[in-house]
């Protein structure tokens, strides 16, 4: 009798997880049921005139949010096209919304792709189901760890034609700014198919994965790296294949053989070599500007907070360690901003990567050999 019970527990446990997910997919009902509840919030506003949409129909706007109507009137039998909410203080799908973080929207829905692996520009979340019948499918809009956009759509044959619903939901600095609705955008079947077949082709790009862990370890060996440059084994030579010819290059004599100093948009790394033929090794690496990414995806005009949620979570100004001994973080306020020191340990010595900010926003971020 035992045994019969907790397998009833775990098929009802199942069931229950597979309504669960099956309720998390974009629904066109709730979507509708999301629009049209904004159409009789629009109905009860003053009236206001309409401008055309970019992308077709007419735009009413209102406080936080607006209409986008087939007619350029406003009625309780107007034809929704989309819906947009730009304020916090309006009700939203999964109570995520304007203000909401990317984490909470990533988990509001299903994530198949928990690390965004795909390519710098793009990655697909999930694509559920094939075409006749309906898709679901899931997709990130990027430009390399800064994510412009999260698009969930639901694909659905209508004879010779498809239907497309789709809810877009725009992020600056990993907060939503907003979210559009596309009530039942037509388009033809083949269409629907080519999008779906690059989707499908895109989840097998695996070149670009972005750093995402709930709980971060501290800094190690693995993340010392500014886009394709690793800190500890890059020399000169090196360097050039990766970045191509510097735009200044010089050598400055020292006691113990040169230093030679080599320039690139928003980058300066110094080498120590023991002669002019030495190919050299990377004593100081400097980013401040430029589309480089530094360790875990971190850049230049990040803010504190995002890169703080890729480090482990400390007490007051340690962030982990006892910032004597690496690998440490600390977290210090200057003159101009805060700052960041995080050292890792390597192989042969020790490397402290230190982040500047001003104005709240990542400035400047050095490695440095000690």
């Amino acid at each position: 009798m035992k045994k019969l019970f907790v397998l009833l527990l775990v098929l009802c446990l199942a069931f229950t997880a597979s309504v669960s997910a099956e309720e998390a997919l974009l629904s066109r009902e709730k979507a509708a049921e999301f629009a049209y509840g904004l159409l009789e919030k629009a109905l009860s506003a003053q009236a206001v005139e309409p401008a055309e949409d970019e992308q077709g129909g007419y735009r009413f706007s209102f406080d936080g949010f607006s209409v986008i109507a087939a007619e350029n009137t406003l009625s309780a039998e107007s034809r929704i096209l989309a819906v947009e909410v730009t304020g916090q203080d309006i009700a939203v799908p999964r109570g995520v919304g304007p203000g909401s973080s990317l984490e909470d929207l990533l988990y509001a829905f299903p994530l198949d792709n928990a690390s965004l692996t795909g390519a710098w520009d793009e990655a697909v979340l999930y694509i559920r189901g094939s075409l006749p019948a309906e898709v679901q499918a899931a997709v990130v809009q990027r430009d390399g760890s800064r994510i412009s956009q999260v698009e969930y759509d639901l694909y659905a044959a209508d004879g010779s034609e498809a239907v497309l619903t789709c809810l877009r939901f725009a992020l600056e600095q990993d907060t939503v700014v907003s979210l559009r609705a596309d009530l039942d955008i037509a388009l033809s079947y083949n269409d629907a198919v080519q999008e779906l077949d690059r989707l499908s082709s895109l989840q097998e790009d695996h070149s670009y994965t972005a750093y995402r862990e709930k709980e971060p370890a501290p800094l190690a060996r693995e993340d010392l790296l500014f886009g394709p440059v690793d800190f500890v084994s890059a020399d000169g030579p090196g360097l050039v294949s990766l970045l191509g010819s510097p735009s200044a290059d010089t050598w400055e004599e020292a006691e113990s053989g040169w230093l030679r100093t080599m320039e690139w948009e928003g980058l300066q790394v110094v080498l120590a070599c023991g002669s002019r033929q030495d190919p050299g090794t990377l004593a100081l690496l400097s980013l401040y500007g430029g589309s480089l990414e530094g360790p875990r995806g971190i850049r230049i005009d990040d803010t504190l907070n995002s890169v703080l949620s890729r480090l482990p979570a400390g007490d007051g100004t340690l962030l982990y360690g006892d910032g004597q001994e690496m690998p440490y973080g600390i977290l210090t306020e200057g003159a101009e901003g805060p700052s960041l020191q995080l050292g890792i340990p390597v192989e042969d010595g020790q490397v402290q990567l230190t982040l500047d900010f001003v104005d709240g926003l990542l400035w400047v971020m050095t490695f440095s050999l000690l």
